[in-house]
């Protein structure tokens, strides 16, 4: 006579390979989603993205500014005439779209001082349109034009949101193909 010393051994085979199975398949999700994650924070992001993210810190900061905008930020020579403001710059970043930062400006109030922090970015390489900029920012307001002072001055648009207010430059010599972005913090 056989003695039966509980479920059916089978059935206790066939349940610890399904449990098996959905461990390693949990374990496979959780890597391939990982390396997912890691791939893509370390591609460039969009003009879009990095505008977005900038117009939304709280904290003005080069840190800060660091974890927006992949940028080795130095301080530039500190004027004293200038004890208000530090000015940070970088020199190149590359961006998602073919689109290069080809220079960076940050402007952070000193020490025990208050006041508006502001970044400039100089753009470059594939043509970002009027019309592709008002499909993410409306309404824009043109609040400078080309005086015919310099080859250098900008159609500029503004465009406010809450904490921030973002300008967009585009060149007298190409007025349909955004070349500055300035972020102003409030």
């Amino acid at each position: 006579m056989t003695k039966h010393l509980g479920p059916n051994p089978s059935k206790r085979f066939t349940v610890g390979l399904v449990a098996m199975g959905a461990t390693l398949a949990l374990t496979l999700a959780g890597i391939t989603q990982s390396k997912n994650i890691f791939v893509e924070s370390n591609m460039p992001q969009d003009i879009w993205t990095i505008t977005q993210q900038l117009s939304r810190l709280h904290t003005i900061g080069v840190e800060q500014f660091g974890q927006v905008l992949p940028a080795k930020l130095t301080l530039r020579d500190h004027h004293p005439e200038n004890a208000y403001q530090r000015y940070f710059s970088e020199e190149s970043v590359q961006l998602a779209g073919a689109i290069r930062v080809t220079s960076i400006e940050l402007r952070i109030p000193s020490a025990n001082h208050t006041g508006p922090s502001l970044a400039n970015l100089a753009l470059d390489g594939n043509c970002i349109t009027k019309a592709a900029l008002e499909s993410h920012y409306t309404p824009l307001t043109l609040i400078d034009v080309p005086r015919g002072s310099s080859v250098y001055e900008q159609f500029v648009y503004e465009h406010k949101m809450p904490g921030a207010t973002l300008r967009f430059g585009f060149p007298e010599q190409t007025p349909d193909c955004l070349k500055g972005l300035t972020v102003e913090w409030s």
